[in-house]
């Protein structure tokens, strides 16, 4: 079962918002979960799992004669706990699924200016139980990102460059238990668009 509610709004010729709201309550027999065992990830059956959830987001947009600026942000509550194991003395029943939070949010914003477009976006991973979901856990962590691109129109078609600073503030994180996730890196994407008619 599944409820959600979605309002748009222009408020004026410059300014527009935007909020979802939706909450979700499933019971999934046999759920595959995708688990790391012996450096590679492997499918394991799941009896039966339960999934609630709930998701609040919103956006808001303020156009001006310059370009545009765009907020948005975004929060999540999912408890997925395993009701019925394939082993009748499996200790897991009972506990949320491995490496699957509770909490996540994200946070972003981002300028358009004639060609250019500034943007960051900052989203936080709740703490969540490892493989061992009885005695492991694996640290929550808030990451920032930033880019900057350009798009350069050229006739039909155009050029599109842009400059990601991932991990911005050097964060120590873990996605799976003892695996190392990178620091502060550099993406740079140069790409061709043909046919391209929104510059």
């Amino acid at each position: 079962a599944e409820l959600g509610i979605n309002l748009t709004k222009e408020a004026s010729d410059r300014f527009s918002y935007e909020f979802d709201l939706a909450g979700y309550y499933m019971i999934i027999d046999n759920w595959i979960a995708w688990q790391p065992a012996g450096g590679i990830w492997r499918p394991y059956n799941l009896k039966e799992v339960s999934a609630t959830g709930l998701e609040i987001g919103g956006s808001l947009a303020f156009l001006q004669p310059w370009g545009k600026i765009h907020l948005n942000g975004q929060i999540a509550y999912n408890q997925s706990v395993l009701r019925q194991g394939i082993d009748e003395n499996d200790l897991a029943v009972g506990y949320q699924l491995p490496y699957t939070p509770k909490y996540r949010g994200t946070l972003s914003g981002s300028i358009l200016f004639k060609n250019y477009r500034l943007g960051i976006m900052s989203y936080y991973v709740g703490e969540r139980t490892g493989q061992d979901v009885v005695n492991e856990m694996v640290e929550a962590y808030f990451l920032t990102n930033l880019n900057l691109g350009r798009q350069i129109p050229l006739g039909k078609h155009a050029l599109s460059a842009e400059v990601q600073v991932l991990n911005v503030f050097d964060i120590s994180y873990q996605n799976v238990k003892h695996y190392a996730m990178p620091g502060r890196n550099f993406l740079l994407s140069i790409r061709y668009l043909f046919n391209n008619h929104k510059h």
